[in-house]
C-alpha cells in the first residue's frame, strides 16, 4: 500500500530527450523534474528534495535493445570511480530485448516492464530532481532522433519518511 495512498507515474520526454545515438554500454543521463507531489522540502535533507520508492519501470522504445536504468542521488551521477564513500548510486534495472521487449502483433514499439520493484530514491542534492541514467547494453547501438527514440515510465510511491 502506498504511504499517501497513490501512485504517481513519472515519464521522460521521446522527443527532447534521451534522443542521441547511444554506442554499446554507453549513458545517456538525465535530471528529471518529476512533479506529481514528489517534491517536497524535507528539513533533514537540502531543499527541495524528491523523496519516493520506484516501484515500476517502463520502456517504449523505437528500437529492441537491452536496457539498463540506473537511478542516482544526485546529478553528480558517478562522481567517483574510485571512492565509494562518494558515490550516490541508488538502484537499478535491466531489460533484455529478447525476453522483455514486446511487440503487439509484431510491429510497432518494443514494450518493457517491471513492476515489482522497491527502490528507494532521495535527491539529496536538492534540486528537486530524479537523476536517471540509460544504458546500451546491446551489440548495436541507438539510432540518434525519432529512429531511435526511446521513452521511459517510473512508477513512484510518495514517501512521508522511511
Amino acid at each position: 500500500m502506498s504511504q499517501l495512498g497513490r501512485l504517481v507515474s513519472v515519464l521522460t520526454d521521446p522527443a527532447t530527450q534521451f534522443t542521441a545515438a547511444l554506442a554499446t554500454n554507453a549513458a545517456l543521463t538525465l535530471n528529471m523534474t518529476p512533479g506529481g507531489g514528489l517534491g517536497k522540502v524535507d528539513g533533514g535533507l537540502a531543499s527541495p528534495s524528491v523523496q519516493c520508492r520506484i516501484k515500476g519501470i517502463t520502456i517504449a522504445s523505437a528500437e529492441a535493445l537491452d536496457w539498463e536504468v540506473w537511478f542516482w542521488r544526485s546529478d553528480a551521477f558517478n562522481v567517483s570511480a574510485t571512492d565509494p564513500s562518494l558515490d550516490l548510486f541508488a538502484g537499478r534495472h535491466k531489460f533484455t530485448a529478447s525476453t522483455d521487449g514486446l511487440r503487439i502483433a509484431g510491429a510497432g514499439l518494443y514494450y518493457y516492464a517491471v513492476n515489482n520493484l522497491d527502490i528507494p530514491y532521495v535527491d539529496v542534492d536538492g534540486t528537486g530532481e530524479m537523476h536517471l541514467m540509460l544504458i546500451n547494453r546491446s551489440v548495436a547501438s541507438k539510432t540518434a532522433g525519432a529512429n531511435g527514440a526511446v521513452q521511459v515510465g517510473l512508477l513512484c510511491d510518495p514517501s512521508l519518511s522511511w
